[in-house]
């Protein structure tokens, strides 16, 4: 989908994570995703899992967020953002926090998965996968 100057510069705020409620895992997941609508769902989605969840659509913004956050367990990440890659960022991530990573993109990966990358889903996504490979990954 192509996005107009105007979306490119939005930035949704850092959200703080609550205490897990009883019952809930204790899994920090960060969602980066620029598409406002996609982000929202993806969020449902995995707060069903009972997973605390902070979204950003930047880069810039997921930094922001995972320092925040004080580490993360898994980060769930577009490749195309409006200031970066997404598998940048995931394998960046794997290397300071030592968390899973799962990249979403409309292509395939190249020869290989980027360095820490678990997994590359293609769009569009399917969300039976994508919930059986939350859940084993953060398990």
């Amino acid at each position: 989908m192509v996005r107009g100057p105007a979306c490119v510069k939005r930035s949704l705020p850092v959200v703080h994570m609550s205490q897990p409620a009883p019952g809930q895992l204790d899994r920090r997941v960060l969602l980066v995703e620029d598409d406002p609508d996609t982000l929202v769902l993806m969020q449902r989605l995995l707060e069903r899992l009972s997973l605390r969840v902070v979204p950003s659509s930047t880069c810039a913004g997921a930094v922001r967020a995972a320092e925040t956050m004080g580490g993360l367990d898994l980060v769930i990440t577009d490749e195309v953002l409006p200031d970066g890659r997404g598998a940048r960022l995931a394998s960046d991530f794997v290397r300071r926090y030592g968390c899973e990573a799962i990249v979403i993109s409309g292509l395939p990966p190249e020869a290989s998965l980027p360095a820490g990358v678990r997994l590359w889903l293609t769009k569009p996504i399917d969300f039976t996968r994508l919930r059986e490979a939350v859940l084993k990954l953060v398990a």
